[in-house]
């Protein structure tokens, strides 16, 4: 089993992706399969991506310890809607306690830059400019308070 020391939060950059239209275009690249572990709609449901005891395909240089969920939108655009915000809190928060880590790990991939090698560090705004990781971040700190366990220090 791996150990998962990070969290990383994407967006697709469509409001028409689903599951199915991502895991064409990742396995398009060349991917066995689609690159997140989970993928979240507008309306706020969670749809399994990647199974999450095999390492990811969205931060080169990052996956084989890391889970990824991806919003469903262009959230450089417009925020997620309050559904898809909360679900994707509920969803961070329940894999940080799994893995035992607290909030600080969850991270949007914009924010991977110092954890990868510098040649590997994306450009991308993602999960998006309407997000707001350190709120997020919050979030998750009082969701794993609701449901109990993780690193909370």
């Amino acid at each position: 089993m791996r150990t998962i020391t990070h969290i990383v939060v994407h967006h697709t950059g469509s409001d028409s992706s689903t599951v199915e239209r991502i895991r064409r275009v990742h396995k398009a690249k060349g991917w066995s399969d689609i690159g997140y572990h989970a993928v979240i709609y507008a309306d706020g449901s969670v749809h399994d991506g990647r199974a999450k005891g095999v390492p990811g395909a969205h931060v080169r240089g990052f996956n084989r310890s890391t889970l990824a969920a991806a919003m469903v939108g262009d959230l450089n655009r417009h925020p997620p809607t309050e559904a898809q915000l909360k679900a994707a809190i509920w969803l961070c928060a329940s894999w940080a306690r799994k893995a035992g880590i607290d909030a600080g790990k969850v991270v949007g991939h914009r924010e991977t830059k110092g954890l990868v090698p510098r040649a590997m560090a994306t450009k991308k705004s993602c999960p998006g400019t309407c997000v707001d990781m350190y709120l997020f971040r919050s979030g998750v700190t009082e969701q794993l308070r609701v449901i109990g366990g993780g690193g909370l220090g």
